[in-house]
């Protein structure tokens, strides 16, 4: 199984990359992208404070940790909260650990494959000449500035196209660096956030730091076994009482009636 699928199948929001230009962006949109993607480019390690929070139905949950990062391929990020997770890369394996499983994988030499939960800030260090190849197709613009704790961003925003409409915002800080990193969903009361704070740029850093030791109740993750849970053709599902995106009820009675099959499909959103 890859990180991705474990991630996923842990409940956590990913961000996939694509190679190619994303779309409708203005001129002063451009100019922020390149220099975000060239300060990337340029630096060789950086360290600092890692906070995630998430706003879900006007409740606050705050996670903060250490993040250590150092080309071509070494991480550690370990967040401790609500939401306590860690993820370490040596240079030849990466562990993803959350709530005590944990996944290991070859490291690719170039970093690729190497992010945490929503934290874009993680990938955007190891591939900014890819990471913004994203957000093809999506509508982007640059959103004016804007102050938080002191300091002043200028703000990028990324529209999904089609129903969902996910909204992802970039505040990028006067040297360049995108330090917070909003996810919102139209419609939804879920806001998410990834924020650095207290950045080193280029530090001198070595193996040691970024040795990493499991906890021992941590266990090897293990994916379910779907197939045995399968029910047979012919057989009736169990009936269900569901919630909809939109806080209504989805009452397997009402679903069923003249209908040949129902496919439910179960997907996390944030």
């Amino acid at each position: 199984m890859s990180g991705q699928t474990f991630w996923r199948a842990m409940g956590c929001a990913l961000l996939s990359v694509a190679v190619v230009k994303p779309a409708v962006a203005d001129e002063q949109t451009d100019r922020l992208i390149r220099e975000v993607t060239a300060k990337s480019a340029s630096l060789r390690s950086m360290t600092g404070t890692l906070t995630l929070t998430t706003f879900r139905n006007g409740t606050l949950s705050v996670s903060a940790g250490t993040l250590r990062l150092m080309k071509p391929n070494m991480a550690l990020v370990q967040i401790k909260g609500p939401m306590a997770s860690a993820m370490s890369s040596d240079g030849k394996q990466m562990i993803q650990l959350m709530a005590n499983q944990y996944l290991k994988a070859p490291v690719n030499p170039k970093g690729t494959g190497l992010y945490f939960s929503w934290a874009y800030q993680v990938p955007l260090f190891f591939r900014p000449s890819e990471i913004f190849a994203g957000f093809n197709g999506w509508k982007s613009s640059y959103a004016g500035k804007q102050k938080l704790g002191g300091e002043e961003f200028d703000k990028l925003v990324f529209v999904e196209p089609g129903e969902s409409r996910f909204r992802y915002t970039m505040y990028v800080s006067a040297n360049k660096l995108m330090k917070r990193f909003e996810i919102e969903m139209k419609g939804q009361p879920v806001r998410m956030v990834s924020e650095m704070s207290n950045v080193k740029l280029n530090p001198h850093l070595t193996a040691v730091d970024f040795a990493f030791k499991l906890p021992k109740t941590a266990r090897l993750y293990e994916q379910p076994k779907y197939d045995a849970n399968l029910l047979q053709v012919g057989k009736l599902a169990e009936k269900f009482d569901l919630v909809g995106l939109t806080q209504d009820r989805v009452l397997f009675d009402e679903v069923v009636k003249s209908k040949k099959a129902v496919l439910v499909n179960f997907w996390f959103y944030g």
